[in-house]
């Protein structure tokens, strides 16, 4: 009885280690990458309202938006890069984030800088460069969408795990 009860006992021990040193930071981990994927995402779509507002307007408030959200998506992309660390699989998804992001950024700042109200386009014209973005900012999403998807079925990976650890752990302490 004795031994019974001190092989529940490590069995319990066990399960709870692995649930305090693996499986929380590992959802942890994934839930972060996934909410900051998403911050930077908001941010994005923020600086493509901003500017398709501009250029339909030429009126430079819809440059706000532009701004705040380049700043935002900045700031996110960098804490991104930082939260992967070591792991190769979150690098890799984020550094194809990173590379789509800075293609849209740099039609971005092309359609920033563009004098609306001294030097008119024609809406052909227009149209051809707002879809040039759209392509552009449709890689990005993908590449979002990709990382996003990832990390989460690495959150559920690890939940079902912590489940697993949990339930085993106790199934085995009413033996």
């Amino acid at each position: 009885m004795l031994a019974t009860l001190a092989v529940v006992l490590f069995l319990s021990l066990l399960s709870s280690g692995y649930l305090l040193l693996v499986s929380a930071p590992r959802v942890s981990q994934e839930t972060e990458l996934a909410r900051e994927a998403n911050q930077v995402l908001v941010a994005m779509v923020n600086q493509e309202t901003g500017l398709r507002g501009w250029l339909g307007t030429a009126d430079p408030v819809f440059l706000e938006p532009y701004q705040s959200g380049k700043e935002s998506a900045a700031a996110g992309s960098g804490l991104l890069l930082t939260m992967a660390g070591t792991d190769s699989q979150a690098a890799s998804q984020i550094v194809d984030i990173l590379v789509a992001r800075a293609a849209w950024d740099s039609w971005a700042q092309d359609a920033a800088q563009r004098d609306q109200a001294s030097s008119p386009v024609s809406p052909a014209a227009l149209t051809q460069f707002l879809l040039d973005g759209k392509a552009l900012f449709d890689v990005y999403r993908a590449a979002d969408a990709r990382a996003m998807q990832t990390f989460t079925q690495r959150r559920d990976h690890a939940l079902t795990d912590q489940r697993t650890a949990l339930f085993g752990g106790s199934s085995r302490s009413r033996v």
